[in-house]
């Protein structure tokens, strides 16, 4: 359909709803922060573009002129959906006809109803839009990771990927723009800004990339992240309400402060059209309702789903569940992080998935272990599985399957082949109180010494003596730091990805 009958169309609707037309339309149109040149639009869906007008009577429209990479072209065109005013601010929004396939490349011409001379380029392409948040271990930059100077070097040929970042922000109200950002979005082969970007954000879609081979997608990484920070911070009053986070107002530290970070840098993101979210946060709350992290994680990713732009209900959501030296509490919000199921996608969390990051202790770096592209492939297979439909990739290690007495000791048997090693400890742990007891100051895990475990592969099983501890609850990597060598967990899944098994507990 052509802008011209789009215009004599808009006119139309507009004079249909009651409203006068000025002989000329004039206002100054805008865009947000972040729509810089070689911005990534999402590929899939009806993605939305918006922005600000002075004129909330005049239609705003958008032109996308496409090409892919054969020069084949394409027209979509589209006006005004609706206008928001928000204060003296008038918030326009478009949402497009599909516009192409990952990878082909759109001018966007953004114009009032009949002023081309006002008219706004902009210069995009199509991809996967991800969302990447959370405290240190997702703000760890690329030039502090291990081997940072090689990977960065390595990293330079994925020009499939761009990257963008938000500077920190916290704010009182909900803002409708991102207060800082970069001034494009650039390619990894800009050393200086891969250096200062989030490794994990980036690792993660590196590592995708090369699991799609030929089928690779284009990929927009938005960084909103900020060291230290809670989970009531990121979240909205409706999430926080949802499972009755008490008011948290503390002004010298308004980055811990409830919904702060949520109103300053991602309420501004919320008209983005996204294929997902990258989450690595919790170690803040391991001392800050620790007790009440089931719920508020869960509820602050149902919000932002409901919230966000998004091309399925059911977002793809991804983080990572927590490394060491976190603390005594620190096992407990590795739990949580789950749903207090130990493995995700589950019932409560539904198209989420993680990867696990206990066997990256990092003695040097303590709680911010140097070893991100383990972490990145880890994501990589996961999302390639919940976001992108791979099914011939895992999601989650080695998990409990059941837990049996037979004649004296106890099979453990998994719900996959597995290999074992008990080269540094057991992995397992037994308590005398009932399990929700265990990690409470009455309560103790013990761990069960390497001699006691014996091994039957073939069976999927580990035969378990414990005729000489307390049997009322079993665990496994129940501990903040429960092995130091690099990799060294004792349970691994015995295929190539070679995925670790998470920390679960059971009463028995």
């Amino acid at each position: 359909m052509s802008l011209g009958i789009l215009k004599l169309l808009g006119l139309i609707a507009v004079l249909g709803a009651g409203t006068t037309l000025a002989q000329e339309c004039t206002g100054i149109l805008s865009l947000p922060r972040y729509y810089q040149e070689q911005m990534i639009i999402q590929a899939d869906g009806n993605p939305k573009i918006w922005g600000y007008t002075t004129n909330a009577d005049c239609p705003v429209y958008v032109e996308a002129s496409c090409q892919d990479e054969n020069g084949n072209e394409r027209f979509v065109s589209a006006h005004t959906s609706s206008f928001e005013k928000q204060g003296d601010t008038n918030i326009w929004e478009v949402i497009m006809d599909p516009l192409g396939s990952s990878g082909d490349k759109c001018t966007l011409t953004i114009s009032l109803w009949d002023d081309p001379q006002g008219a706004i380029t902009l210069t995009t392409i199509l991809g996967d839009v991800w969302v990447c948040s959370g405290q240190s271990n997702m703000e760890l930059k690329m030039n502090q990771i291990e081997n940072a100077d090689e990977e960065i070097l390595n990293s330079a040929k994925y020009s499939n990927i761009r990257i963008y970042q938000l500077a920190h922000h916290t704010s009182e109200q909900e803002e409708n723009d991102i207060f800082q950002g970069w001034d494009e979005w650039y390619t990894p082969d800009e050393s200086s800004k891969l250096s200062s970007f989030s490794a994990v954000c980036f690792l993660t879609a590196r590592y995708l990339t090369d699991l799609m081979g030929d089928n690779k997608r284009v990929f927009g990484l938005i960084e909103a992240s900020w060291g230290g920070t809670r989970v009531e911070a990121w979240s909205s009053q409706d999430a926080l309400d949802s499972c009755n986070v008490e008011p948290s107002i503390l002004p010298d530290q308004p980055y811990n402060s409830n919904s702060y970070l949520w109103n300053g840098m991602i309420h501004p993101l919320l008209r983005t059209t996204v294929k997902g979210f990258l989450w690595y946060q919790g170690e803040s709350n391991a001392g800050h309702n620790r007790d009440i992290y089931q719920c508020t994680f869960p509820a602050m990713i149902s919000d932002w789903r409901q919230k966000f732009s998004t091309i399925t209900d059911e977002t793809p959501f991804g983080f990572v569940q927590l490394s060491t030296n976190i603390g005594a509490d620190g096992v407990e919000i590795r739990w949580h992080q789950t749903g207090d199921i130990g493995f995700v996608p589950n019932e409560i969390l539904d198209n989420v998935f993680m990867a696990t990051a206990i066997d990256t202790y990092d003695e040097e770096n303590n709680i911010h272990p140097r070893y991100k592209q383990i972490i990145g492939e880890r994501l990589s297979y996961a999302a390639a599985n919940v976001a992108y439909g791979m099914a011939q990739y895992p999601t989650n290690g080695p998990f409990v399957e059941t837990v049996l007495q037979v004649d004296g000791p106890y099979e453990v048997t998994f719900n996959e082949a597995f290999i074992y090693s008990n080269e540094e400890i057991s992995g397992f742990y037994t308590c005398c109180q009932p399990v929700e007891d265990c990690d409470a100051p009455k309560g103790s895990w013990i761990q069960v010494p390497k001699e006691a475990v014996l091994v039957v592969l073939e069976e999927r099983k580990l035969i378990l003596d414990l005729s000489a501890q307390c049997t009322t609850s079993l665990a496994y990597m129940w501990e903040d730091i429960p092995v130091k060598a690099y990799l060294g967990a004792p349970i691994y899944g015995d295929d190539e990805y070679h995925l670790p098994a998470a920390p679960w507990k059971i009463s028995l």
